[in-house]
């Protein structure tokens, strides 16, 4: 229907879709009567150039970001969650808690083909994780890699860190638009990570180098970088690796609440405990080392505000 196309289905097929049967589309429930449909729109030249246009405008009135986010943002201002001061770049979506923004760039996982893998930019100057994609949607934005001040990184995951070889080397080429370095936080083995990625590049500077601003990170350290602050929380991933979440704090006072990949454990409250906005990364099933829909309604219903739950 989005391709301007003549659609023939079934009442289940079209289930869930606000569209009108003989304005939008065709329906056949039957294994006579779609093929009737199917023969109709053949042999009538103007039926599907008037189907696929009404559809084509149904899809574009109802389910086009444009649309589908200001659904969205009626639904977090019924949450008490403030708006987004107007619209969204096609590049991420944005949400907002007290003085905090951040942009998604997708919610893909490492499985999920066809889409993004998941990445957040806060307040176009703080990266949360850095999966493959990162530096074409900052591209997008308009958005410099210069303006990163801080990259925190939760673990070493391709899907999360896929894309620093490229952001390394398109921040060597601007270092000089910098008054400081950019400021990485990762845990412990993710720098030797990288440095089997780049190889001997000098795009990843060697440790203590002024370029870059290196933190090796463990469970309850704290860094501060210009007017954010960022607490760390080790939680439960991959046996095989150590993963980080984060609390980061704003000027203005709001924390930002960021999971990464984890399951649900113990130290998800401490994570969580009073923070505006919780961005969580969920999976159908807790065996995969993921939160499941049900953890992220038990994280929610304790903390003590609103939440807006990615």
């Amino acid at each position: 229907m989005a391709l301007g196309k003549a659609v023939v289905s079934t009442t289940v097929g079209a289930e869930g879709l606000e569209v009108a049967p003989e304005r939008d589309l065709l329906l056949g429930d039957t294994a006579e009567r779609f093929p009737e449909q199917l023969v109709r729109a053949l042999e009538n030249d103007a039926l599907p150039a008037r189907l696929g246009a009404a559809g084509r405008a149904r899809v574009c009135a109802r389910y086009d970001w444009s649309a589908a986010v200001a659904r969205l943002d009626a639904f977090y201002g019924e949450l008490g969650a403030p708006s987004p001061p107007g619209p969204l770049s096609p590049a991420g979506r944005e949400e907002r808690s007290g003085r905090c923004a951040s942009t998604a760039w997708d919610r893909g996982s490492a499985y999920l083909h066809g889409r993004y893998w998941s990445g957040f930019l806060v307040d176009g100057q703080v990266l949360l994780d850095c999966p493959p994609q990162t530096l074409v949607h900052l591209f997008k934005l308009g958005v410099a890699s210069s303006a990163i001040e801080l990259v925190l990184l939760t673990h070493a995951h391709s899907d999360h860190i896929g894309g620093m070889d490229l952001l390394l080397l398109d921040m060597k080429r601007t270092h000089a638009e910098r008054s400081a370095p950019p400021l990485v936080g990762a845990p412990p083995g993710m720098y030797e990570r990288l440095r089997a990625i780049v190889g001997t590049s000098t795009r990843l500077p060697e440790r203590g180098d002024a370029a870059l601003d290196w933190h090796e990170l463990h469970d309850g350290d704290a860094l501060e970088r210009g007017p954010w602050r960022v607490e760390c929380v080790k939680l439960e991933h991959d046996a095989e690796l150590v993963a980080l979440d984060y609390r980061v704090r704003a000027a203005g006072g709001a924390v930002l609440a960021y999971t990464g990949d984890t399951r649900d454990c113990a130290a998800v409250d401490r994570l969580v405990a009073g923070a505006g906005l919780l961005i969580a990364e969920c999976a159908t099933d807790r065996a995969s080392g993921h939160f499941e829909w049900n953890d992220l309604r038990r994280c929610a219903r304790g903390c003590p505000q609103r939440h807006a739950c990615w």
